[in-house]
């Protein structure tokens, strides 16, 4: 487990799961021998046929927002189609192996570190988000807004 330390006043230390990168084997052994890491994208998510792989509408979603008086936007989004992408797993598992396709994996076990080697090595860099995925059956936010007015 990757362990975060904080100085607060008072120490903190945050303590991150393994994380398991489902890939076949050639792909692997290229990462360990020379490297290379094969990353993707929500762009590549786009043409996978398959459910499990394949997200047609990921990066997009709609936020609503309504006011008292019934006034209300929407917002429209369609983003991260240049971003890399590593999804893992927290199991290591014969099963997922077989749901992705592939014949092999490999254990991050510093995750905050590899993300930071992976992000040093990539031109043009910008940002770096982590976490869980949080999957819902609507990509559709709803916010009621008090006071939100066409003014």
């Amino acid at each position: 487990m990757d362990t975060i330390s904080l100085q607060t006043g008072k120490p903190i230390d945050i303590y991150l799961p393994n994380i398991y990168r489902y890939m076949d084997k050639e792909y692997v052994d290229l990462f360990f021998n020379e490297g290379k890491l094969r990353l993707s994208s929500f762009k590549k998510f786009h043409q996978y046929q398959d459910e499990i792989r394949g997200d047609k509408n990921e990066g997009k979603g709609a936020i609503t927002g309504v006011g008292n008086s019934g006034f209300q936007f929407n917002v429209m989004s369609d983003v991260g189609k240049e971003a890399y992408i590593l999804c893992g797993s927290l199991l290591e598992s014969e099963q997922i192996k077989k749901d992705f396709e592939c014949d092999s994996c490999f254990r991050i076990v510093r995750p905050v570190e590899f993300s930071v080697a992976i992000s040093n090595a990539l031109i043009g860099f910008a940002r770096s988000f982590q976490g869980f995925c949080n999957y819902r059956s609507t990509r559709i936010l709803k916010k009621a807004i008090e006071g939100l007015d066409i003014k």
